[in-house]
């Protein structure tokens, strides 16, 4: 079962309007979800492998391994598979690329 997120604030004050101030499993159950996303951060590792004849070179996603072919002076913002933020000052260098092993 995924989890479930709820305003914190939004349940005090629904306890607060209570005549004991008491809610139970059935309150918070029925209480609405909050609008929430996981929020992924990552960093671009630049791949051993041959850039295209415009220079633009493979980079792989530290968080889900996706890999992208990118201009080096124009760092992309955001992972295109999993979503995750990339930290643009910052690119780890791989040293061995995982298909020549």
């Amino acid at each position: 079962m995924r989890p479930r997120y709820i305003d914190a604030n939004a349940l005090m004050d629904f306890c607060s309007n209570t005549k004991d101030g008491c809610i139970d499993n059935n309150d918070i159950a029925r209480f609405p979800a909050a609008d929430v996303r996981e929020n992924r951060h990552g960093h671009w590792i630049k791949i051993q492998k041959p850039a295209d004849r415009d220079g633009n070179v493979w980079y792989r996603c530290s968080e889900c391994l996706a890999e992208d072919l990118q201009s080096p002076a124009k760092g992309v913002p955001f992972c295109w598979s999993c979503g995750a933020e990339m930290a643009l000052d910052y690119v780890e260098e791989d040293l061995e690329d995982e298909d020549d092993q």
